[in-house]
């Protein structure tokens, strides 16, 4: 959609140089002219200036943050999911996605659980998460949420898309799933029933999903998400002790004498970095607006958004 911002200043460089030269030339044939050798000295300046400017305005520049995310591995059920889900927008569609998500793998495939080691279980199912949370939560790069005021229904949220046709370019729910199972992630077969089934990303994105991160990129900038193998652990059930306090308890065995569940945290490693060619071009205020809205919308998945945190029953109980 836009010209490669290296072509153009590649282009405006070598133009320039030669330019000058021939202005130089153009001077010196005909040296008695003041007029001309004060022009020719004025556009050589110009050009100079114009140069040492773009230097100075074009700049790059990066961002970092990071976001946890909590899991549970239950193996008698056997499931990997979170302990406790925010009971506000979005933690209700995470719930559904993860836990429905792990019961699909349980069901086709429960050996799974046995073969990959807790951390690797942890880390597939924050990457796929958030590649689910791109398809259902933040499935438009000009996305605008809409809240509704009400009483018993206050968790509900909508959103209107922004973009409109030739403002996206579109990624499939297919193409993520893809790209999922080729890194070799176990939770590919992701559920996205409060999906639209593709992804509105700025025009000339691309996304790249790796086992252990999510990279999009597009002419304005790299947002990079990767996911930190956990170091420490929990063992024994997850309970909520009373308002704002949590800890583990029933410290149960497998016939194997392993624990039955672990609880790890997952650190997400958020990165931004704008490119330094297109720092000011006319589309960066919408990008910067875009990131501003994912990176804590990404804070909201993984963290809730409220102080209050529910259980959900698994899907694979009985």
């Amino acid at each position: 959609m836009y010209p490669s911002a290296a072509t153009v200043l590649w282009t405006f460089g070598v133009a320039g140089i030669l330019a000058t030269l021939a202005a130089f030339y153009f001077a010196y044939e005909n040296i008695t002219s003041q007029t001309i050798v004060i022009s020719v000295a004025a556009f050589v300046g110009a050009f100079a200036l114009l140069s040492i400017q773009l230097f100075l305005e074009l700049r790059a520049e990066s961002a970092v943050d990071l976001a946890t995310a909590e899991y549970t591995l239950d193996k008698k059920l056997p499931e990997l999911a979170s302990g406790f889900y925010s009971d506000d927008h979005p933690g209700g569609i995470r719930v559904v996605v993860e836990q429905q998500t792990s019961a699909t793998v349980a069901k086709k495939s429960p050996n799974i659980f046995k073969e990959n080691s807790p951390q690797v279980l942890a880390t597939d199912m924050a990457i796929a998460s958030f590649a689910a949370m791109l398809l259902s939560y933040q499935s438009d790069w000009q996305l605008r949420p809409i809240i509704l005021t009400a009483r018993y229904t206050s968790g509900i949220q909508t959103a209107a898309w922004g973009s409109k046709d030739g403002e996206c370019e579109i990624i499939s729910a297919d193409e993520i799933k893809s790209q999922l199972e080729a890194a070799g992630n176990v939770f590919a077969d992701l559920y996205l029933s409060f999906s639209g089934k593709r992804i509105c990303l700025p025009p000339g994105s691309k996304i790249l999903v790796t086992r252990q991160s999510v990279k999009i990129m597009n002419p304005w900038c790299i947002l990079s998400v990767t996911a930190q193998e956990p170091l420490s652990f929990l063992y024994g059930r997850p309970a909520l002790i009373h308002p704002g306090r949590y800890r583990t308890i029933e410290h149960e065995n497998m016939a194997d004498g392993t624990p039955r569940y672990t609880n790890m945290p997952v650190a997400l490693d958020i990165r931004v970095e704008y490119d330094r060619l297109y720092s000011k071009h006319r589309e960066m205020v919408k990008i910067r607006d875009w990131i501003s809205r994912l990176v804590p919308a990404i804070h909201a998945w993984y963290e809730g958004t409220g102080h209050r945190f529910v259980q959900y029953k698994s899907p694979m109980e009985k």
